[in-house]
């Protein structure tokens, strides 16, 4: 009799314990490994709808907005907002969310009228996954506005739309109170400085109350007044402590000041892993491109090119950290991305056209720009005629392009009268030439260029400190499964 009851038992535990088991990996597989094992997601916020007569701080600036701060995550991918809005105005021509920009999900919107009130609008805002056959709405909300703020809607948007993306790493946004009476301003001022009138963005600021307090608006502002810049610049960062746009400028800034090139290595490396979403991937990238570390910097151009997906400037600068590895393949590979991408860009074809002239020996039809027709000039031998033609655009170029030219036609007064403002790193040869080209080497040669690398800090001590990051590990999802307690909580327990 006991031995049957002692069977009978071990049965009962033995379907208990499979019960338990099967229990737990559906919990485990459908709500805690989300959360817990980091997801590849692409995020791209999308412009708004609404009517043909609202403002476009509504439509376009608000969801401009959310995507900084989406992009504050380290465990997503977030895509540019002009991507985003770029390949929407293909119209038939875009290819769809996951072909052309390359997203899992998307954030949208739409305002509607209130019928019964003629100046109220009803907002809602979704979450969708498009990664499925049939998309997966993730999270919807609907608001009024204005009967809410925008501040308020933002605050409460941008929780659920990061709980919706298994994304609790960024921490709250919603303290920011005291922008609660100049926020809408702020959107104001920036999509009329983005519509081309500053002026307007400037006087809509300078009545603006309590400005100093808002790290948007005084970013704003730094754009507004470049020669105040660092004054915004300081005030953002005090506002808040987290703004990255304002943190990657400002670390820019100090470096072109100081020449501290192993603090600006730190610190950009740093801001790069703090905020994989930001200008500092790139920044870093230029660096490591000056540096001579070409296989690190083309894994940041790469993650780059997922936030960039329509930047044909992307897959360039992929292109010529390629050539500087010997990798002919990939470097036609990514130049023939870049002229898919942006085939009107004059940046671009300018070094299409010089891989041709400079590489394959092929003739270059002349009837082009004429800072491509000098350096075709140049190319032949023809420097007198090169020189009279880039005199003829030197007021349109950037210092970068003027120093660029001047090394082409071999002018090295108008090179260093322009390396000073300029923003590039001078350690590489330019286009595609190779380290011993005559005409670069007579510019390294010069004792004006010894002067301005110690000017940078490009000196042999200070780079022998330096070593390249790791990228993989840089750009770790670091998720957590549940979020940290506030002082207050923890003082409660």
């Amino acid at each position: 009799m006991n031995a049957k009851k002692t069977k009978s038992h071990a049965f009962f535990f033995a379907v208990a314990l499979m019960s338990l088991l099967v229990l737990s990996t559906i919990i485990g597989y459908f709500i805690l490994l989300p959360r817990a094992i980091p997801k590849q997601i692409m995020v791209a916020v999308l412009p708004f709808d609404g009517p043909e007569s609202l403002s476009s701080h509504l439509t376009d600036e608000f969801p401009r907005h959310l995507t900084e701060l989406v992009a504050l995550s380290r465990d997503l991918t977030v895509i540019d907002f002009d991507a985003s809005r770029e390949a929407i105005d293909l119209g038939e021509d875009f290819r769809g969310f996951t072909h052309e920009l390359g997203a899992t999900h998307i954030v949208d919107g739409d305002f509607v009228e209130d019928g019964e009130n003629p100046r109220g609008l009803f907002l809602t805002i979704r979450v969708v996954d498009v990664m499925r056959p049939a998309w997966k709405l993730k999270w919807d909300g609907e608001f009024r506005y204005p009967d809410e703020t925008l501040l308020s809607i933002r605050n409460e948007a941008i929780e659920q739309i990061l709980k919706s993306l298994y994304d609790n790493s960024v921490g709250d946004v919603s303290d920011e109170l005291y922008m609660q009476d100049n926020f809408e301003d702020f959107l104001l001022a920036q999509s009329r400085f983005n519509s081309g009138d500053p002026e307007a963005a400037n006087a809509i600021l300078s009545q603006t109350s309590n400005v100093e307090s808002n790290p948007y608006a005084l970013h704003l502002l730094s754009l507004l007044h470049p020669s105040r810049q660092e004054h915004y610049f300081d005030l953002a960062v005090e506002s808040n402590p987290r703004h990255y746009p304002t943190l990657v400028e400002k670390a820019w800034i100090e470096y072109l000041r100081t020449g501290n090139l192993e603090r600006y290595s730190n610190t950009i490396a740093q801001l790069a892993g703090t905020f994989p979403n930001s200008d500092a991937v790139a920044k870093l990238a230029d660096l490591y491109h000056a540096l001579g570390w070409f296989e690190v910097e083309e894994q940041l151009l790469l993650r780059w090119a997922k936030m960039r997906p329509r930047s044909g400037q992307v897959a360039l600068k992929i292109g010529l950290s390629r050539y500087r590895r010997g990798d002919s393949t990939g470097v036609e590979e990514a130049l023939s991305i870049a002229s898919l991408r942006e085939p009107a860009d004059g940046n671009i074809e300018l070094y299409l056209s010089l891989y041709e002239l400079e590489l394959n020996r092929r003739n270059i039809n002349t009837a082009q720009s004429p800072e491509l027709q000098s350096r075709i000039l140049a190319a032949k031998g023809r420097i007198d005629e090169a020189r009279e033609v880039l005199k003829s655009v030197l007021d349109q170029l950037s210092c970068d392009q003027k120093v660029e030219s001047a090394i082409y036609v071999g002018d090295l007064d108008l090179a260093f009268e322009s390396i000073n403002c300029s923003e590039k790193f001078w350690t590489q040869p330019p286009g595609w030439w190779l380290i011993d080209e005559p005409r670069w080497q007579s510019f390294i040669s010069d004792s004006r260029y010894s002067d301005w690398l110690r000017s940078k800090g490009m000196v042999r001590s200070v780079i022998g400190k330096l070593a390249p990051v790791s990228v993989p590990q840089l750009f770790a999802p670091v998720r957590r499964l549940l979020p940290e307690k506030s002082d207050k909580e923890i003082d409660n327990l």
